[in-house]
């Protein structure tokens, strides 16, 4: 896995590759630190509160622009959002969540990718903002 937590990084954000699948995650989960795998500290704290299932973190948005700095998720590569969809999925307290459409702006792929690993059973509320589920984006 060495090296292979920053793959993605550094390129242009819309221009993402599909994630890794959930394997990859699961078995680097013990082993890569949590300020690895992402470069922002807001992002690094959500990681962390939902790795430790922190009760009282029960909410989250998922966007790019008009971020929340305690509660708004913002990726900055691929890898940013499949780490997320880990720990969402591996998540007991997360009830809420609220995804907008300019954090998959260009990687109908990511969707794809970041729905099948978010097998959470704790989230009773998924909102969807700004997006045409039929598969287009305004």
């Amino acid at each position: 896995m060495e090296g292979s937590a920053h793959r993605g990084a550094g390129t242009n954000f819309p221009d993402w590759i599909v994630m890794e699948g959930y394997d990859y995650y699961e078995a680097a989960a013990d082993t890569v630190k949590i300020e690895d795998m992402t470069s922002d500290e807001t992002n690094r704290e959500i990681l962390r509160q939902l790795k430790e299932n922190d009760p009282d973190f029960d909410e989250l948005w998922l966007c790019r622009n008009g971020r929340n700095p305690h509660r708004d998720y913002s990726p900055t590569n691929p890898l940013d959002l499949g780490w997320l969809a880990y720990f969402i999925c591996k998540n007991t307290n997360l009830k809420v969540l609220h995804l907008r459409s300019d954090v998959f702006e260009g990687c109908s792929n990511s969707i794809q990718s970041f729905f099948t690993l978010n097998n959470n059973s704790s989230i009773q509320k998924l909102t969807f903002h700004h997006m045409d589920l039929w598969g287009h984006f305004p």
